[in-house]
């Protein structure tokens, strides 16, 4: 019986037929409801994921409009303290914080006319850098600095 089963030769019609048989069952294997169902959470996927990315972008550009009243309330904040900081003339005059307009943070600063006037040189800088400043020149130079940037008059 072996020796039968070995001298057999294919039938290469007989296969060609059942290969493309087996075609046809496959492709009718798109109408297996569950198949079906597979390619439409595949399609409600693709729209989740597109909708993300809709949604990332209108993010995205919600954010920037933010960022931008922000640096504008700030901005405004600024401005309104050292209009009142102008007026600071003499020792005992408060003085108005103001906002780093990077970090959007309100700057601990002191809080009379006379405790700026006696801040020391690393005071002086760590408050300007604190502001957004680069500290320039020497101690006289930076306080001043200092001063005008929180609007405080220059009184001789």
């Amino acid at each position: 019986m072996s020796s039968n089963n070995h001298s057999e030769q294919p039938d290469f019609d007989v296969v060609g037929r059942h290969v493309i048989d087996l075609g046809h069952q496959v492709m009718r294997c798109t109408n297996i409801p569950q198949v079906e169902q597979n390619k439409e959470m595949l399609n409600d996927i693709r729209q989740l994921m597109q909708g993300a990315r809709e949604l990332r972008s209108e993010m995205q550009k919600l954010r920037k409009s933010l960022d931008e009243v922000r640096e504008a309330v700030d901005l405004d904040y600024n401005s309104l303290a050292r209009s009142l900081n102008s007026n600071a003339d003499n020792p005992s005059s408060a003085v108005q914080p103001l906002k780093n307009l990077t970090t959007h943070q309100m700057v601990d600063i002191p809080r009379t006319r006379r405790d700026v006037a006696s801040l020391t040189d690393a005071q002086v800088e760590r408050h300007l850098t604190a502001l957004g400043q680069s500290p320039l020149g020497n101690t006289a130079e930076r306080k001043k600095q200092l001063m005008r940037y929180l609007g405080l008059p220059m009184v001789g």
